[in-house]
């Protein structure tokens, strides 16, 4: 390419740069005429002395006196020590019914107390036919318990095992109810 043409193609970019630049703050108007308004939010300027002198705190008002409520001590037996035979296998109903006397523990809300793992081996639409499996299941020495989930389309009774302390005892659990009850288990964190 001649120079010529070169120089000529440097100058019409030129031209076109300004015109794309210029041609619309021109075609707007004058600047002045436009404004930008943005809201801003300052703080009021603190009434402490900006000198260095210390500042002395506003007197406290006094805090209304509150009720004192003792704490009660869990529900929940030592994992060394086992429930009393009498609530150990009684049905939810029977304990629900006797819930005034003292003693009487639900196995079922004395498991979900309890943090750690469990083995979930059944979700159940009929609360009958999850009871039925933990009572066969709590017959054979597992401590199984049933959780009521409520959902939109009803509730859902979920059937576990433990609940025990770490993952790996809850793997355990799970291959020995694959293995001697035939349930393949879930683990899921508890609660």
């Amino acid at each position: 390419m001649e120079q010529r043409h070169k120089q000529r193609l440097v100058g019409a970019i030129v031209l076109i740069a300004l015109a794309v630049i210029f041609l619309p703050m021109i075609l707007r108007g004058p600047v002045e005429d436009r404004t930008l308004s943005v809201p801003a939010q300052i703080p009021p300027r603190p009434d402490a002395p900006l000198s260095g002198e210390p500042v002395q705190p506003p007197p406290a008002a006094e805090a209304p006196a509150l009720d004192r409520v003792p704490l009660q001590a869990p529900a929940v037996a030592e994992p060394d020590e086992e429930p009393p035979p009498d609530t150990a296998m009684q049905e939810p109903d029977a304990v629900s019914e006797g819930a005034g006397t003292p003693g009487a523990v639900d196995p079922d809300s004395r498991a979900a107390s309890v943090e750690g793992f469990a083995v979930q081996v059944g979700s159940f639409s009929r609360r009958d036919n999850a009871m039925a499996l933990r009572d066969r299941l709590r017959e054979r020495g597992y401590s199984a318990f049933v959780d009521e989930v409520r959902r939109d389309a009803g509730a859902l009774y979920r059937l576990r095992v433990g609940p025990v302390m770490d993952r790996d005892e809850a793997r355990e659990l799970a291959q020995r109810l694959q293995r001697d009850e035939e349930l393949e288990g879930l683990v899921v964190s508890h609660p």
